[in-house]
């Protein structure tokens, strides 16, 4: 079994939100959103270079994260046309198996907040820094 098939097969038997697999270190989280990538790349920019990734969801902001950080391949169960989008202008690989329009938000009466923060940014950087204000914010009105 290959590490993409792997990630799959864990996300989808462990009922994990997020696998990432690089030779034999897996890391894994039930968290949602953006929040398994945000908790390793703020302390570890490159923390998931030359990872394969295999997430329940993919929105352009997790994309653009995941980019960010260096992986070689990005799969998402549910994968949004925008960031098919910046994965391509990116060269990195990727897979999914259902792909939407956009990611909606929770209350599924709009778009995902993340996904709309950078929905108008190609730039790594601004994005990562348009998604950390949008989180603080979001947090803020909690």
């Amino acid at each position: 079994m290959n590490s993409l098939d792997k990630a799959k097969n864990i996300l989808k038997e462990e009922k994990f939100s997020f696998v990432a697999i690089k030779d034999l270190e897996v890391y894994t989280s039930k968290l949602n959103g953006v929040k398994p990538i945000m908790k390793k790349i703020r302390t570890e920019k490159e923390f998931f270079k030359e990872f394969i990734i295999a997430d329940k969801v993919i929105g352009k902001a997790a994309a653009v994260l995941l980019i960010r950080s260096g992986v070689s391949h990005i799969h998402g169960v549910i994968l949004s046309k925008h960031a098919q989008e910046i994965i391509e202008k990116n060269n990195v690989s990727y897979s999914y198996d259902t792909l939407v329009p956009c990611i909606t938000n929770r209350n599924k009466d709009g778009m995902c907040p993340m996904e709309s923060s950078v929905l108008e940014i190609n730039n790594l950087e601004e994005a990562y820094i348009a998604i950390s204000k949008k989180i603080e914010e979001l947090m803020s009105s909690r």
